[in-house]
C-alpha cells in the first residue's frame, strides 16, 4: 500500500493531537468523517499507526528517567531472547531498543531516585548478566523536547512541541486521576464512554479529570506510534559531547533542532555524553550529513558524537 497526500494530511494532525475527532481532523484538510475514519483505519490496518498515545510528564508524579546503554559480548541467540525477556518483564522499565553501532540495547527506566535505580534494577541486573555486557553507560535525563513529525507534510509550518524533565513541580493525583492515565496510556483515542466504562468512572467525571491532568501540565501531548521503515526511514540516535558549554548555546541547539523537520526528539542529559539526538531519515548519510551541519553550526559548542540505529523496539510504555 503507499500513502497519498491525503493519508499524510491525517497523519500530520494526528501526530500533533491524535485524540482529536474525526469531525475535527475532516474540517482541517477539508473532508468528510466518514473518509478520515476510512483512511485511518487503512493506516492503522497496513501497520503505518501501531499506536496511539499521550505524552505523559511522568517527572510530575515523582519519576527520573534513567537509562542504561550495553555492548553485548559471548552472547548466543537464547541468552539474548533470554535477556530482551527479563527487560520486557521488568516492572521499572518503560522503553527498550535495540541497537547497531555504537550500542546494542538502550533500556529507559522510570524510578524515582538513585536508590531505587540501583536497589531495584541496575544491582540485579548486573549480578544476573554482567558476564555478557563488554561495556555499558548509564545516564539521567534531564530535559526531552519532543517534536510532531513535520516530515509527513514538510512545507506546512504548524508542529506540536513537548517538553518533560526535571525542574517541573510534582502534582497530586489520585486513583480516579491513575486509572485515567493508565487506561489511555495504550491508546488514547478511546471514547469518554469507553473511559468510563474501564475505570467505572461517570462520564462527566471523566471528561473534567482529562481536562485538569492537560491543565497541570501532565497529559502534554497526543501522539501517534509509527514503524519507520514502513515509511522508508529509520530511526538514527546521536549522543552529543559538549566542549565549551553554555547554557545561552545549548539553548540556541535545543532550538535549532526543533527547526529541523527530521529531528523529533532531542534530550540533554547527565552521564558520559550530553546531550541526545533523535531522528528519522532516509538512511544513515541522510543523518549524518545532519549531524556534521549541526556540528558546524555549533562548533565551540559540539566536541564529538557518536550514533546508533535502532532496530526494533521491544518495549515501550507510557505510563508506570
Amino acid at each position: 500500500m503507499k500513502i497519498d497526500l491525503r493519508d499524510k494530511k491525517i497523519l500530520y494532525e494526528l501526530d500533533k493531537n491524535s485524540r482529536q475527532s474525526n469531525v475535527s481532523i475532516a474540517k482541517k484538510i477539508k473532508t468528510s468523517k466518514e473518509v478520515v475514519n476510512y483512511h485511518i483505519n487503512k493506516l492503522v490496518n497496513a501497520g503505518y499507526v501501531s499506536k496511539f498515545y499521550p505524552v505523559i510528564n511522568t517527572y510530575r508524579l515523582g519519576f527520573n528517567v534513567y537509562k542504561v546503554y550495553i555492548q553485548f559480548q559471548n552472547l548466543t541467540k537464547e541468552k539474548e531472547k533470554e535477556i530482551i525477556q527479563y527487560l520486557v518483564d521488568h516492572k521499572l522499565i518503560h522503553w527498550i531498543a535495540l541497537c547497531s553501532g555504537r550500542w546494542d540495547a538502550i533500556i529507559a527506566i522510570w524510578v524515582k531516585d538513585a536508590y531505587d535505580f540501583t536497589k531495584n534494577f541496575y544491582e540485579n541486573f548486573l549480578n544476573k548478566y554482567s558476564e555478557f555486557i563488554l561495556s555499558k553507560a548509564v545516564t539521567i535525563s534531564l530535559r526531552t523536547n519532543q517534536q510532531s513529525r513535520r516530515w509527513f507534510l514538510p512545507h506546512s509550518k504548524q508542529y506540536q512541541s513537548s517538553e518533560i524533565g526535571l525542574g517541573f513541580p510534582s502534582v497530586k493525583v489520585d486513583d480516579a486521576d491513575l486509572k485515567i492515565l493508565r487506561t489511555i496510556a495504550p491508546n488514547c483515542r478511546l471514547s469518554i464512554i469507553d473511559i468510563a466504562k474501564k475505570t467505572n468512572l461517570a462520564s462527566n467525571i471523566v471528561r473534567y479529570r482529562i481536562k485538569q491532568l492537560e491543565n497541570k501540565g501532565l497529559i502534554l501531548h497526543y501522539k501517534i506510534g509509527v514503524d519507520a521503515k514502513r515509511y522508508g526511514l529509520i530511526v538514527a540516535k546521536a549522543f552529543v559531547y559538549f566542549n565549551n558549554h553554555t547554557i545561552k548555546r545549548e539553548k540556541e541547539l535545543i532550538s535549532y533542532c526543533k527547526e529541523e523537520k527530521k529531528i523529533i526528539n532531542v534530550v540533554r542529559c547527565l552521564g558520559p555524553w550530553d546531550f541526545e539526538i533523535e531522528s528519522e531519515v532516509e538512511d544513515f548519510e541522510i543523518f549524518n550529513q545532519l549531524l556534521k551541519e549541526i556540528r558546524e553550526k555549533f562548533p565551540d559548542l559540539i566536541k564529538n558524537y557518536e550514533s546508533v540505529i535502532t532496530v526494533s523496539e521491544p518495549k515501550i510504555s507510557f505510563m508506570i
